[in-house]
């Protein structure tokens, strides 16, 4: 349970991170208030900036890939529990 449990934690974090239709919709995408950063790298790159855009991209980028490694770990300790609890005793 505790692993099904941090698992949906670290899968909600990159759900949050690249939500992107809902947020602009719900908060109103307002500059320094509601702005999230995929909604201002959208604003960047609207109003020309592409250089700002593409560095704040790099940041979700990097963020994801980040959020990603605690991922594989407990991926990698649920199947060390699950060949553990395997394992049969000597008969």
């Amino acid at each position: 349970m505790r692993w099904a449990a941090l698992y949906g934690l670290i899968l909600t974090t990159a759900r949050a991170l690249g939500e992107f239709g809902a947020v602009a919709v719900v908060s109103g995408n307002i500059e320094g208030q509601t702005q999230t950063l995929p909604l201002f790298v959208e604003d960047a790159y609207r109003n020309y900036q592409t250089e700002l855009a593409f560095g704040a991209a790099m940041v979700l980028g990097g963020v994801a890939i980040v959020s990603l490694l605690p991922k594989i770990l407990v991926e990698q300790l649920l199947a060390q529990d699950k060949q553990a609890s395997r394992v049969e005793p000597d008969a």
